[in-house]
């Protein structure tokens, strides 16, 4: 693996990646048992989807809701007294 042609380590890392998301995915519906509180738990990729919504609703909220609130302009000038 040489850095000298970066485009041939990132199609590596990302073909990496991208093997060991989907060797995950293959363990999680067919070799490993679940055995969650509620029985929506207990579905294949439930956390995976859970934790995306999970995280959108975070990112969105954070830009659209507390952004508004914390927000200032560039241009606005702080009196010393």
């Amino acid at each position: 693996l040489c850095f000298c042609n970066m485009n041939k380590a990132i199609i590596f890392i990302v073909g990496s990646l991208s093997f060991f998301l989907v060797a995950l995915l293959f363990a999680d519906f067919f070799w490993i048992e679940h055995h969650g509180h509620f029985h929506v738990a207990e579905r294949p990729g439930f956390y995976g989807a859970f934790s995306f919504i999970a995280f959108s609703v975070l990112v969105y909220g954070a830009k659209y809701i507390l952004r508004p609130l914390v927000y200032r302009k560039e241009d606005l000038e702080v009196e010393d007294e």
